[in-house]
């Protein structure tokens, strides 16, 4: 295993660590298409009300605020996320210290075939750079993630030969 592992890179991919707020309606049940233009209004309201340049207190005094102003309507901050480029997309590359613009997702239900919209701002607290892991940081995860795979496959080999001794029955609704 030891000739093995001297040639396994583990690459650590670049992250950002974030704030996260996110403008939804409060309840996706029993919302109807009649719904959507004034929950969509509500959040878009909000989203312009947004006060991009404060602190983090006073972004959550405003959601208070806000749900309070809007009772349909929810606010969520989330104060620490972390995110690689492939979720954050844009905002990966916005200034550290800033809330990035808003971005406007759909989200389909199974209510009726609404698809709501929600928006997710971020605010990049810091980034932290990919880098290639030395081997004698990661070295115990990879050997105990070959361990593993080797296990699985013994236990797989020997399923498959209880099976055709027929030493293994299945018991339906057992746990």
């Amino acid at each position: 295993m030891d000739g093995l592992l001297r040639r396994v890179e583990l690459r650590t991919p670049t992250t950002a660590r974030v704030r996260h707020l996110i403008i939804r309606p409060r309840e996706a049940k029993g919302l109807t298409e009649a719904d959507l233009p004034r929950v969509h209004g509500l959040g878009a309201k909000l989203e312009e009300e947004f006060p991009a340049g404060v602190s983090l207190d006073a972004v959550a005094a405003w959601a208070s605020e806000a749900m309070r102003r809007y009772p349909e309507v929810m606010v969520v901050l989330i104060r620490e996320e972390e995110f690689g480029a492939d979720v954050l997309g844009e905002a990966f590359s916005q200034p550290e210290g800033a809330w990035g613009p808003g971005r406007l997702t759909r989200i389909p239900t199974m209510t009726q075939g609404v698809e709501l919209e929600r928006w997710d701002r971020f605010f990049v607290v810091e980034r932290r750079p990919g880098r290639l892991r030395p081997l004698r940081e990661v070295q115990a995860e990879i050997e105990r993630y070959l361990g593993d795979g080797a296990r699985d496959r013994e236990l797989g080999i020997l399923k498959e030969r209880l099976w055709k001794k027929g030493a293994v029955r299945v018991l339906h609704g057992v746990s």
